[in-house]
């Protein structure tokens, strides 16, 4: 047996919300603060003006999509089916986080371009995932009121973005983010 379907994701609607509305709201994050409170009208007789963080739509959107492939035999024993599969995905326009705003890591003061915000974060569908998997299975048939299965999964989940909240560490270079998924268990029994 075999098969193979791309599937498209429901872009997810409070995300795009949130960015649409981004220049409407905005967010600060204080670093280290000290006393007196950084957030304060008047600091030490000076006004201080925190740069917000703000969110903003991309010119483009794409929906995210699956492509799906398996392909595996099953074999009757007796009163026992042994079934071994694969499986093969890979995903597309998955969404992430990227920073407008992003400092120059080369640069020791890591000054961001633009001083007015901190972070200008912007949603895309530039994310990837990774699936393998190798399926087995014994069933033993119904027989004087009982059935029994077993089933062992093999599999190597990897994404180089996790959610829409995602950053990277380095965005220079999100290859390098590629690894295990959250939802990555290697052996299941």
């Amino acid at each position: 047996r075999g098969g193979y379907g791309i599937y498209y994701d429901a872009v997810l609607f409070r995300a795009l919300s949130n960015s649409t509305s981004g220049d409407r709201i905005s967010s600060t994050t204080v670093n280290n603060p000290g006393y007196p409170d950084p957030g304060s009208p008047t600091l030490r007789g000076r006004t201080v003006t925190l740069a917000p963080n703000v969110n903003r739509m991309p010119a483009t959107l794409r929906t995210p999509h699956t492509h799906q492939a398996s392909v595996g035999v099953r074999q009757a024993l007796a009163n026992f089916a042994f079934s071994v599969d694969g499986v093969w995905a890979q995903g597309y326009n998955l969404l992430r986080t990227r920073d407008l705003n992003y400092p120059d890591l080369d640069d020791p003061s890591r000054p961001r371009p633009d001083l007015a915000y901190n972070r200008i974060r912007i949603r895309e569908t530039e994310g990837h995932s990774w699936y393998r998997a190798l399926l087995v299975g014994l069933q033993k048939r119904h027989e004087r009121r009982h059935s029994y299965g077993l089933a062992y999964t093999f599999s190597r989940p990897e994404r180089d973005t996790e959610d829409w909240e995602f950053l990277p560490n380095d965005q220079r270079d999100y290859g390098a983010e590629r690894g295990p998924a959250s939802s990555d268990a290697r052996h299941r029994l």
